[in-house]
């Protein structure tokens, strides 16, 4: 500890005096002072330096480190020149690729991936489960995704509109003014996210499959990365479990077909669950300092195995590249949802439990967050000079306010003196979701639970087990994840429940609901050795059949059946089809405008106008038949009074009653001749 405040010290003095900020000089003195007082009373502290001083010299990470902290500057000068710039994204790149190799070469020669390999045993079987869970996953979310299930949402076709401006540049109805990428854009959400959709609109193609398609991958892949936490945290029947639930939910298939940005943070989410679960695997740190003669052997022998000379600078338990990916994933992270923060808040506690459990040195809980300020460092710069974007929307979505706390529990509420109903009634509402509530937000309905009745019954049977078996670190971390996600995703929120909000923690739910099988097959072995190998096996079989039974009924039929704002699609289908040849005016006012994100990305290929006033409706006409075209009325529910006036002006023209496939009301269209 001495040594950290040592360090943070001098860090705060250079950063102190280069901005001219007196109180961190101030904190830089007080760091100072206890830092000294801590090696004076402790020689080992002393010790210590001066053994990472006699290395620095010969160490071959140490150019590599270097390398990596002048990319990171150089990028963001550059950046700070010019936005967006391949060269400013391009080193900020290569400084993330030379930190993990920097961890990589600071490693060799250690046995902490062996000790992993003996504890975990991943075979080929593993693998195999792992592609199988990834092909049925990728299966259910493009199942009848080009028949707008789900239907694009207004926030789907305004990030898609930033997509294409990253993928075509400004330009025509795209505005005069490139897309930064280390910017914030719509409702406040860092750019580069928009550039991954550009990705999937160039590979898949300029349409809403092609738009979709990005979070259709990160959905399906998703499913290893649970698979694999599962194997690693708990066994190969948990991991099994957790992934078949996480493939088969209707909310992960719902938030796997949308074009927004949640379930890549999801995705993150369970890369960090395996980084930490193979560390937590690995077992203790057995020695800090350089090899022993013993540790120099078995060193020598790993090196002679994979074809190299033994390195003589190395430790021989050394994990700094597992946490400096750690680092990298919570970095990354942050430029997705805003559920991504979850991550960089448990980050703290779970790297601090791995280091109450001797599995992780403050040398590496240190590279861990260094790495993450790295990854995310882009983003810091731009927060320091424009700090409103970083809170606007968590200041927009709180409910603990006086105007939160009325709005939820009345008129006569007052704070702070109701918090305590306030929070208790957010309680209420959150726990709800995991029971048989549904979504309250606008992007899933309510009628339909967050969760199948089998997963919900494992998970509070799970939740059971985590209290009696509380020791086992994965289960301390599932348990906290849930508990805090909980809090911070739902609990201080508005709207609850917000499944957008709740996604991130719902992955917990999966792990804990496989606890119960994964428990229960171990009593089985234990009390009934002689029951057939193949039994458990055929209980899961039909666990797995049942819960695709009843989430593919959720979501293929009774969400279909919904589909709440099918209505929109199809009139922006409408636009582009007929804007083509005709002048298409919308009346939708006050409830839609021809620039709805909807209609901007579905009809880029139309010119679309709004009809305010029926008085303006003689000129638009003169004007379309003036150059040889006819004018397309789109009359929405609350226009519907005025198609007596148009028709009696117009009396020519063809109406047209639109109805969905479900038979429910869309719009009802006039043309009116050329």
């Amino acid at each position: 500890m001495s040594l950290l405040l040592l360090l943070g010290s001098i860090a705060l003095a250079v950063y102190g005096v280069s901005t001219g900020n007196g109180p961190l000089l101030l904190l830089a003195v007080l760091a100072m002072a206890i830092a000294s007082r801590g090696l004076n009373s402790n020689q080992k502290g002393l010790d210590r330096i001066r053994t990472w001083g006699s290395t620095i010299g010969p160490a071959p990470w140490l150019p590599l480190l270097i390398a990596t902290l002048v990319c990171a500057g150089m990028a963001i000068v550059r950046i700070r020149q010019a936005d967006p710039d391949p060269l400013g994204i391009g080193l900020w790149a290569i400084s993330l690729v030379l930190a993990v190799i920097t961890g990589i070469v600071y490693d060799r020669g250690t046995l902490f991936w062996r000790r992993f390999r003996e504890e975990v045993r991943w075979e080929r079987v593993d693998w195999l489960i792992a592609l199988g869970l990834t092909a049925v996953a990728l299966a259910l979310r493009v199942y009848l995704l080009d028949q707008h299930l789900p239907a694009i949402h207004g926030d789907e076709g305004e990030m898609g509109v930033l997509a294409r401006l990253a993928l075509y540049g400004p330009g025509g109805e795209l505005g005069p003014n490139p897309l930064h990428y280390f910017r914030t854009a719509f409702l406040d959400h860092p750019n580069l996210f928009h550039y991954v959709q550009a990705a999937g609109l160039w590979a898949f193609g300029d349409s809403e499959w092609g738009l979709k398609m990005a979070s259709v991958v990160f959905g399906a892949l998703t499913a290893p990365l649970v698979f694999a936490a599962g194997r690693i945290g708990w066994g190969r029947t948990s991991g099994i479990v957790a992934g078949w639930l996480l493939v088969v939910s209707h909310l992960n298939i719902q938030f796997s077909r949308i074009a927004l940005n949640n379930i890549h943070s999801v995705w993150f989410a369970a890369l960090f669950f395996v980084l930490v679960l193979i560390v937590y695997a690995a077992g203790n740190i057995r020695s800090e300092q350089r090899a022993t003669p013993a540790a120099a052997a078995a060193a020598a022998a790993v090196a002679a195995a994979d074809g190299r000379a033994a390195d003589s600078h190395f430790y021989p338990d050394a994990r700094l590249a597992i946490f400096i990916l750690i680092g990298l994933a919570v970095g990354l992270s942050q430029y997705f949802y805003y559920g991504s923060r979850l991550i960089a808040v448990m980050a703290v506690p779970l790297l601090l439990m791995l280091w109450r459990e001797k599995r992780a040195a403050p040398l590496y809980i240190l590279a861990a967050g260094a790495s993450s300020i790295l990854a995310f460092l882009p983003m810091v710069d731009f927060y320091i000079r424009d700090f409103a974007p970083f809170v606007n929307r968590m200041r927009g979505v709180s409910v603990l306010k006086p105007e939160g706390i009325k709005s939820l529990l009345g008129p006569d509420a007052v704070w702070p003196n109701d918090l305590p109903a306030l929070i208790w009634t957010q309680l209420e509402r959150n726990i709800a979701f995991f029971i048989r509530d549904g979504d309250a937000s606008a992007f899933y309905v309510r009628e339909i639970p967050g969760f199948d009745m089998a997963t919900v019954v494992l998970f509070w049977l799970g939740l059971g087990l985590l209290i009696g078996r509380w020791r086992h670190f994965p289960n301390q971390m599932m348990a906290w994840w849930f508990v805090i996600g909980l809090f911070l995703g739902g609990v201080v929120t508005n709207d609850a429940p917000n499944s957008p909000r709740l996604l991130i923690v719902a992955l917990a739910v999966y792990f804990i609901a496989s606890l119960p099988i994964h428990y229960f097959f171990d009593a089985i072995q234990s009390f009934l050795p002689s029951l057939h190998r193949r039994t458990p096996q055929a209980l899961v079989a039909i666990l797995c059949a049942v819960t695709l039974y009843l989430n593919f009924d959720l979501y293929f039929v009774q969400y279909a059946r919904i589909n709440p704002i099918l209505p929109l699609t199809e009139i922006a289908i409408a636009m582009q089809e007929h804007g083509k040849s005709e002048r298409v005016y919308l009346m939708g006012a006050p409830v839609l405008y021809a620039e709805h994100g909807v209609p901007r990305f579905i009809a880029k290929d139309a010119p679309r106008r709004n009809l305010f006033d029926v008085a303006d409706l003689p000129a638009y006409v003169a004007e379309a038949q003036a150059s040889g075209q006819a004018t397309y009325l789109i009359i929405l529910s609350p226009r519907v009074g005025d198609l007596d006036a148009i028709m009696q002006m117009f009396p020519d023209g063809v109406r047209e009653d639109r109805l969905d496939h479900l038979g429910r009301f869309l719009f009802i269209s006039y043309l009116i001749p050329a």
